[in-house]
């Protein structure tokens, strides 16, 4: 058995984009951006997000804090629109910097896995 030669780009095996694909492409993701805007302009004055009243309100949680920390980060994950930056912070005023590392990289990490789990379930292969 003789097997293919191997291409050296990683993309040569991928159809090249028409000039219309490439022009909505291209739209879709410069509304994509202007919709981010538009949303933050809305949202950010309706639902202001700092780090010191998450900070406060993840404390007055107890010893579920960092439960409540990590769960709210691996939904930042999957839901895109939500902050991840003000949990963050939040997460080394409340939890001080090796503990607040820890949690957020463990929320990360499982927002990750459901994200990609999601992805695998209901993305579609082409194949």
């Amino acid at each position: 058995m003789t097997s293919a030669p191997r291409s050296r780009h990683l993309l040569a095996g991928l159809p090249r984009p028409t000039r219309r694909q490439a022009s909505a492409l291209l739209a879709i993701a410069l509304g994509s951006i202007a919709l981010s805007f538009a949303i933050d302009a809305l949202l950010g004055n309706a639902l202001p997000i700092h780090p010191a009243p998450l900070r406060d309100w993840l404390q007055a949680r107890g010893a579920l804090g960092p439960v409540v920390y990590i769960g709210l980060l691996a939904l930042a994950v999957v839901v895109t629109p939500i902050p991840s930056v003000p949990l963050d912070i939040a997460s080394g005023l409340a939890f001080g910097l090796f503990w607040g590392t820890l949690y957020t990289l463990a929320g990360a990490e499982l927002g990750a896995l459901v994200a990609f789990g999601l992805a695998r379930r209901f993305g579609r292969c082409s194949q």
